[in-house]
């Protein structure tokens, strides 16, 4: 059985319950991927560049109202409760490219700045998968990006999707 193509998706965050896609360039596909991953059991969010999915990430995580110290049991509850478990990016976003994402998400609070980043880009070059770790993601996938290696990706950090 061939493997089908989930889509051309910039950058998608992966909740434990749920697939979130937080940036997409391409609105038509984005719509697709949508449809695709929502098939798939996840559901999804969008943002338009780079900028606006960190500034997405750091409002979830600000909207737990964690006291600095983290020290009490309450606030390692509301740590937990941050549930974004993996970050799909694409290399070539507007404004703000996915090196430079990753760069930024990677400075952030631990939360955040830990979660998986896993690439997206149309390069099969050495010299892409090389950028994509050096500015801190943690794997490089080629588009189209196909099902059966998101589920790969999916299972290797450990994400079940709503229907299971």
């Amino acid at each position: 059985m061939a493997s089908r193509e989930i889509g051309d998706t910039d950058l998608i965050r992966i909740t434990k319950s749920r697939l979130r896609t937080i940036s997409n360039k391409k609105c038509i596909l984005c719509v697709i991927t949508q449809k695709k991953l929502e098939k798939l059991g996840y559901s999804t969010l969008l943002a338009t560049t780079g900028q606006e999915a960190i500034d997405l990430l750091q409002s979830k995580f600000e909207s737990l109202n964690i006291n600095n110290s983290g020290s009490s049991v309450l606030e390692e509850d509301k740590i937990k409760s941050f549930d974004i478990s993996l970050v799909l990016m694409d290399c070539i976003m507007p404004k703000m490219s996915g090196f430079d994402t990753s760069r930024a998400i990677r400075s952030m609070n631990s939360q955040i700045s830990n979660i998986p980043i896993v690439a997206l880009t149309a390069s099969e070059e050495e010299e892409t998968y090389s950028k994509c770790i050096e500015s801190g993601m943690n794997h490089c996938l080629a588009k189209p990006l196909k099902t059966d290696q998101f589920n790969d990706i999916i299972s290797q950090y450990g994400v079940n999707n709503i229907m299971q």
